[in-house]
């Protein structure tokens, strides 16, 4: 069985779309979520394509339906039209509104936010804190979506791919002017005039769309639909502020990289899922990033062009997340001034902050206290229940000691003695076994 997914409650969600009748066209498309878990394919949610919570794409546009988890874990965030499938032309037909489809713990909890947005061009992704909203478009640059009023927030990049609110603030990628992934402004604006800045330079002739940090912002991981030998994931490593190209992962020979949801905690490294697209159709995979150009690919799921649908993105399903202690030691125990706020079970970390020394192993609450004067059971006592000695010197080497003795639980060589029977520990033929 594939394993998927391990580390993330709820597992990962995959949009897709696509009737599996007729060819993908421009028009107004029906598409859906599937879900995975460790046991395979959960089930798929159809959005409503009719009513008043319709959702539909435009269906042969490879750069639509990039999903996103809000940063507060507690929704998952997809882009749309607010019209019927079917639609010609649907991301430019005139009076359609720029809408977001959301979903929230449990499986098909549905909602739809529609903004006031009517014009313009492909909406293409979507991203949220929890309660906001933001949209890549293919012209206008980044819009705010709601729950507030709606309206630009940035503008100077106008063909804008794929926004995410990572670590407090708020970021775009662009195959345009300035090739990269953008910052804009500080935090999350929702107001017009933002500035951006450039902060990861992918070069002349690449494609970066779906990307992903990790919370220090030392690394990361930038999806590239070429489909030469340059496409695929990108890792890239920040070292005293300067972003530099550690390497290009392999997607698969002529294909390229699209959708891409990192879990940083799956194990010693990082595990990257993608949605790849090549001459064949599209797949969902997975890989650990094992520090080579080709590493090993785990196919989840595929849709050859001829069915008639395609995947676009994938995200992680939303879930309440938990706080877990750093393990630096491996000893089971962890430690209370380092935490992460994960939904499962991050590697490295434990559930409990009960380690009073995460540098030693053998120091923890489940050891056996020894003679050694550390805590070593974390209950804020040393030595404790360990049986005390008391030693005497015994200066003339006689067997015979005197004087005031010494207390301690451990094994004292010579000159030391259990007794203090010597009356002349000076003169080694004076104790109390001589004649």
């Amino acid at each position: 069985m594939t394993d998927i997914a391990s580390s993330i409650s709820g597992g990962l969600k995959a949009s897709s779309l696509g009737s599996g009748v007729s060819s993908l066209t421009s028009a107004g498309t029906a598409f859906f979520l599937e879900e995975f878990n460790n046991a395979g394919l959960v089930g798929t949610i159809t959005l409503p394509t009719s009513g008043s919570n319709r959702l539909v794409m435009a269906g042969s546009s490879t750069s639509e339906g990039f999903l996103s988890l809000s940063s507060d874990y507690s929704k998952l965030s997809l882009p749309g039209y607010d019209a019927n499938a079917g639609l010609a032309s649907v991301a430019s037909a005139a009076n359609v509104a720029r809408s977001v489809g959301t979903f929230g713990i449990g499986y098909g909890s549905f909602n739809r936010i529609t903004s006031t947005l009517t014009s313009g061009s492909n909406l293409r992704s979507v991203a949220s804190e929890g309660n906001n909203y933001w949209g890549a478009n293919a012209s206008g640059g980044i819009s705010y979506l709601g729950t507030g009023t709606s309206g630009n927030v940035y503008s100077t990049i106008g063909n804008t791919r794929v926004v995410s609110v990572q670590n407090g603030n708020l970021y775009f990628s662009t195959g345009s002017t300035s090739l990269g992934v953008h910052k804009i402004g500080s935090g999350l604006p929702t107001v017009s005039g933002q500035t951006a800045s450039l902060i990861i330079p992918t070069g002349s002739g690449s494609s970066p769309y779906g990307f992903q940090f990790n919370s220090a912002e030392t690394v990361c991981y930038v999806a590239d639909s070429r489909t030469s030998a340059a496409g695929g994931v990108q890792k890239w490593v920040n070292t005293a502020g300067t972003w530099t190209l550690a390497y290009t992962m392999s997607v698969g020979a002529s294909t390229g990289a699209y959708g891409i949801a990192v879990d940083f905690y799956a194990g010693a490294n990082p595990r990257i899922y993608a949605t790849v697209l090549n001459s064949s159709g599209t797949q969902v995979l997975y890989f650990d990033d094992n520090g080579t150009t080709t590493p090993t690919l785990n196919i989840i799921s595929t849709l050859l062009s001829t069915t008639f649908k395609a995947y676009r993105s994938v995200a992680f399903a939303p879930c309440t997340p938990s706080t877990w202690y750093v393990d630096a030691d491996g000893d089971g125990f962890g430690n209370v001034s380092t935490t992460l706020s994960y939904c499962t079970q991050p590697y490295g970390y434990v559930a409990n902050s009960t380690d009073c020394d995460d540098a030693v192993a053998a120091v923890n609450p489940g050891a056996t206290e020894i003679c050694n004067s550390i805590d070593d059971d974390c209950d804020s006592s040393t030595d404790e229940g360990i049986p005390l000695i008391t030693y005497y010197n015994d200066a003339d080497g006689d067997g015979f000691g005197a004087g005031l003795g010494t207390v301690t639980c451990s094994v004292l060589a010579a000159p030391y003695v259990t007794n203090n029977t010597d009356c002349d520990d000076t003169n080694a033929s004076v104790n109390t076994a001589a004649t």
